[in-house]
């Protein structure tokens, strides 16, 4: 009996046992139930038929060129995948099918050359180095011209939408519907749009920072005698502006989203290389001293009973080092008043560079190694921003952002504004130091706990490696930007993209 009993209670935990494994086990297959996510609403919005119209930035150029990668990254590209979501077509764009592309700043008619890349020299290498890897000529897009979306253009300036004459452009040539006859925005109309953005005037003020200023920032107001490295006048760019939204909205009532400027001068590119960067020995500084004390002579003759306006200043360097620590750049500054020598012979018009003043990416650095270049030998125009230039800059900005401001409130049911210029002026603030080198804010962006930085890191840089456009993470989040702006304009809900799951700047390793 004893045995018996023993026997049914093993029996019983025996079985017991199988229930709890059962158990077990069946709650470690579980699956839950999928997420629900909210239906998306348009809102006041059609996105059935979404286009772009832009420079640089809206075609996807990246690390100084036009390729493939980057067109699959572009704002506009990764906002229309948001926008399908709500009944958008498949973005369509003319695709360039280049690996590389072709850079417009490195390349010359002897050798065509591609996109930037960082290269470490070895896997050891501490810093890596910017070279441009092998390019082409852009092909002409073989596709119908109805069915894009993306009318994009790089270096498409506010007053070259409508007139063809002033394009010459090879990347709108190569899917312009008549080169040389037709124009930009009629053949963005001619695709039947339902939704847009736009996104110009950023092209009419890089050019000009981008020749070192060295442009007429006044230039006359008629669109024929505008150079390329000139500040286009804000007249221009408010008919530009006025003549788009008067054939969008007004005639074809599409809704679409524009957004602001941003400073471009406080881009990586302008930021990048420091102005202290010469090296003066004894011997050197002494050199230095003799070849500038005429001159030096000179100003101070000329600075006796002239305004402070008109006043020149001496060039002078920090001497009694064996080997100097960093001094600032001479440059060449052609909106310095008139002088003369005793003689009669003009002044050259150069100075010391000052600490707000830019140097540009383009800068031969390797040149300040040899003795004189930037010393003896001024820094050309062309390489540095000058306050005055800054100054231009920021006030050509000013006064385009508010001819935006103006006419999107003229249109609040059928334009979202995207405010990039006003984050971009906080977002900046992150690589600015006070003289102890403190930070001048805390403020930082945190993608899900990512940093995205203002400048061109590989990790989580919002610029791509030629300092100027967004890499395919930048794009991502100027895509945000436009989805918040497009559901609080119009009442949808179109869900954001993490940007996290786009790629930063891309290397490579060995030669």
């Amino acid at each position: 009996m004893d045995k018996y009993m023993i026997s049914i209670k093993w029996v019983l935990c025996f079985l017991k046992g199988l229930i709890f494994f059962g158990l077990i086990t069946a709650s470690c297959s579980y699956e839950p139930p999928e997420k629900i996510r909210p239906e998306i609403i348009t809102g006041s919005a059609d996105f059935n038929k979404y286009i772009s119209i832009g420079g640089s930035w809206s075609t996807g150029f990246m690390d100084g060129s036009l390729y493939t990668f980057g067109q699959e990254n572009s704002f506009p590209s990764i906002l229309a995948g948001q926008l399908a979501q709500a009944g958008g077509e498949e973005f369509s764009q003319p695709d360039i099918h280049s690996e590389n592309g072709y850079n417009p700043f490195a390349s010359d008619a002897q050798n065509i050359r591609g996109k930037y890349v960082y290269k470490f020299l070895t896997p050891d290498s501490p810093q890596p180095v910017v070279e441009s890897t092998e390019g082409e000529i852009p092909t002409s897009y073989t596709g119908e011209l109805t069915e894009l979306n993306n009318f994009a253009v790089p270096g498409l300036k506010s007053f070259q939408i409508d007139h063809p004459q002033l394009l010459q452009n090879i990347y709108y040539d190569r899917f312009a519907s008549a080169i040389g006859q037709s124009n930009l925005l009629n053949d963005a109309l001619s695709a039947s749009p339902t939704f847009f953005s736009i996104w110009l005037g950023y092209e009419d003020i890089l050019s000009y920072a981008l020749g070192g200023g060295a442009g007429n920032p006044y230039p006359p107001s008629n669109p024929d005698q505008i150079n390329v490295g000139d500040l286009t006048p804000q007249s221009i760019f408010r008919e530009a502006l006025d003549f788009a939204f008067e054939k969008l909205i007004v005639e074809n009532g599409i809704r679409g989203v524009v957004a602001n400027i941003p400073l471009v001068s406080d881009f990586f590119y302008f930021n990048m290389m420091p102005a202290h960067v010469l090296r003066i020995n004894e011997y050197q500084y002494d050199a230095i001293y003799n070849i500038y004390k005429e001159f030096n002579n000179a100003v101070q003759i000329h600075n006796t009973g002239v305004s402070e306006s008109e006043r020149r200043p001496y060039i002078e360097f920090i001497g009694g080092y064996e080997y100097s620590p960093p001094q600032p750049l001479v440059i060449e500054d052609k909106d310095l008043p008139d002088a003369n020598y005793p003689n009669g012979e003009p002044l050259p018009k150069i100075r010391i560079i000052t600490p707000d003043e830019k140097v540009l990416m383009n800068f031969p650095l390797e040149n300040v190694a040899l003795f004189g270049f930037g010393s003896t030998d001024p820094v050309p125009d062309k390489y540095v921003l000058t306050e005055l230039e800054i100054s231009n800059i920021e006030e050509r900005t000013n006064a385009f952002n508010t001819i935006v401001h103006n006419i999107a409130t003229s249109y609040p049911d059928h334009l979202a504004v995207v405010d990039i210029s006003t984050f971009f002026n906080l977002w900046v603030q992150t690589k600015k130091y006070d003289e102890f080198g403190v930070p001048l804010t805390n403020f930082k962006v945190l993608v899900d706990g990512v940093p995205l930085t203002f400048d061109s890191e590989i990790n989580t840089g919002f610029f791509s490696v030629d300092g100027l456009n967004p890499n395919a993470r930048g794009s991502a989040f100027i895509a945000n930007k436009c989805i918040e702006a497009i559901n609080q304009t119009f009442g949808s809900n179109i869900p954001s993209v993490d940007i996290n799951l786009f790629p930063g700047n891309r290397y490579v390793i060995g030669y």
